[in-house]
């Protein structure tokens, strides 16, 4: 069976970066509160066409996603990144799309 993305942040967390449990639950709960932000945020920013305001958002969660071990849902980010500084906002759009679908259960 496929790890959930809290399974996977964990063993991450864990395993890789070598944290206990309080500092993987501290780190989890900051993670999703970063991730929750970035998916209500986007949408307001996207309508508003906000570019600059896009690309640090999506900057910062691409940090937080790679922190956490979800390296290819910050691939999701980093295209937001470049859409927002080219201007691309079907780009945009698409990848937050993926983003909301990947990380909805998150």
């Amino acid at each position: 069976m496929a790890q959930t993305l809290k399974e996977k942040v964990t063993a991450h967390l864990k395993e890789t970066v070598g944290l206990g449990d309080s500092d993987v639950a501290e780190l989890l709960a900051l993670g999703q509160g970063v991730v929750a932000q970035a998916l209500k945020d986007f949408p307001a920013l996207l309508q508003a066409a906000d570019l600059l305001a896009l690309a640090e958002a999506a900057h910062a969660l691409k940090g937080n996603l790679l922190n956490m071990g979800l390296d290819d849902l910050a691939e999701l980010a980093k295209a937001i990144e470049a859409g927002a500084k080219t201007g691309d906002l079907d780009l945009v759009r698409v990848n937050v799309e993926g983003l909301e679908s990947a990380l909805a259960q998150f």
